[in-house]
């Protein structure tokens, strides 16, 4: 199920933010650091759909859709944060997306309910 759910946010997290990704590039300099963007958010969001702090009880239903959610925002952010990208603000809008991101994550898993299979 895991697996399932990590294929379905990579499909859309990478399909939406990869062109402006590799268009951007030339101008940045901390490539791994950006690429952490996509994997810190989807790793959030898988520790917390398995505890117990998360809202009703997670299905596979649960499992299928959220993913999809957590990367059209994670898509969504990254690419406000390549077009607005400064070199002077490199770093510190590297954090605030990746706090963005996380936060987003945390929220998707505690606000959607359990969905019926």
């Amino acid at each position: 199920m895991l697996f399932i759910s990590i294929a379905i946010y990579a499909v859309t997290a990478v399909a939406l933010v990869g062109p402006l990704y590799f268009s951007a590039k030339i101008r940045a300099k901390c490539i791994q650091e950006q690429l952490f963007m996509l994997f810190l958010p989807i790793g959030v969001w898988a520790g917390l759909m398995f505890t117990p702090f998360a809202s009703g009880g997670r299905t596979l239903s649960n499992a299928a859709i959220e993913p999809f959610h957590l990367g059209v925002v994670v898509a969504v952010l990254a690419q406000a944060y390549f077009v607005f990208l400064r070199r002077e603000w490199l770093i510190q809008g590297l954090k605030y997306t990746l706090i963005a991101q996380c936060l987003a994550a945390a929220g998707i898993v505690f606000l959607t309910p359990g969905l019926p299979e």
